[in-house]
């Protein structure tokens, strides 16, 4: 069952613009309900990023999608794709951010099981290593906003090159008061590292991987010198010094 959802003008979405990455085959919508930015992309029917601000309280229980999907607004119903429909290919329904780090109630479920957050995953790689690494990303997110404060948290799919399979999901974390980031990405593999440590990397890396330009509205230099640095760890985040050092990309 689809379910439309409306467009959130104004608000959060008007202090998220700047962190939107365009694309011409890529929809965007402001969610009203979890002031979450969505990309759908358009040609693969499926979702593309997410920028949002990390609640200071998400909702602390699991939910589990009723099968109903909230559509995306003013876009047609023949550019979207069912996320049941993938079952039916023996495939998993993946959602990019996961619907409890969106809420701060259970009443905005539907918001969080949107076709924007949807796409479809080989089963093994849903139920393996990357849903344990996933997971654990998803508690060090849960304690940002009380260790870092405000942060923005954007999220992107990564298609194999050449090719339009998946590879790779990203996740990138800003704190514009101070100018800290650390960036994730993880394999959409059956085996990969789960400790969010091994997981870090910088946003050149994935900029390079994902083919975009992330914090686009910083000026050149600070952009050149954050994006170029990994986070220490999960507590110690990259930050401009004015050093450039360079990290290699694996």
């Amino acid at each position: 069952m689809l379910t439309s959802m409306r467009t959130m003008a104004g608000g959060v979405c008007d202090e998220l613009n700047e962190y939107i990455t365009t694309h011409k085959s890529v929809h965007f919508t402001c969610q009203n309900e979890t002031g979450a930015y969505f990309g759908y992309d358009i040609r693969e029917q499926r979702a593309m990023s997410a920028v949002y601000n990390v609640l200071k309280t998400p909702y602390s229980e699991y939910i589990k999608s009723q099968g109903v999907y909230s559509a995306i607004p003013d876009l047609a119903i023949s550019q979207q794709t069912d996320p049941r429909t993938y079952l039916s290919r023996e495939l998993d329904i993946g959602y990019l951010v996961a619907p409890y780090l969106l809420l701060k109630s259970k009443n905005q479920a539907l918001s969080a099981f949107s076709l924007a957050n949807s796409f479809p995953i080989d089963q093994a790689i849903w139920r393996g290593d990357y849903s344990n690494a996933s997971f654990n990303l998803d508690k060090v997110e849960r304690e940002m906003f009380s260790k870092k404060g405000e942060v923005v948290a954007m999220y992107g799919l990564i298609s194999h090159q050449g090719g339009d399979s998946l590879s790779h999901v990203y996740r990138v974390y800003f704190q514009p008061q101070y100018q800290l980031s650390i960036a994730f990405l993880l394999p959409l593999s059956t085996s990969i590292q789960t400790s969010p440590h091994s997981l870090i990397t910088s946003i050149d890396c994935i900029e390079s991987l994902a083919n975009v330009n992330l914090l686009s509205f910083l000026d050149e230099e600070t952009q050149a010198d954050i994006e170029n640095k990994k986070a220490y760890s999960v507590d110690v985040w990259a930050r401009k010094d004015g050093n450039r050092e360079v990290v290699t990309c694996e």
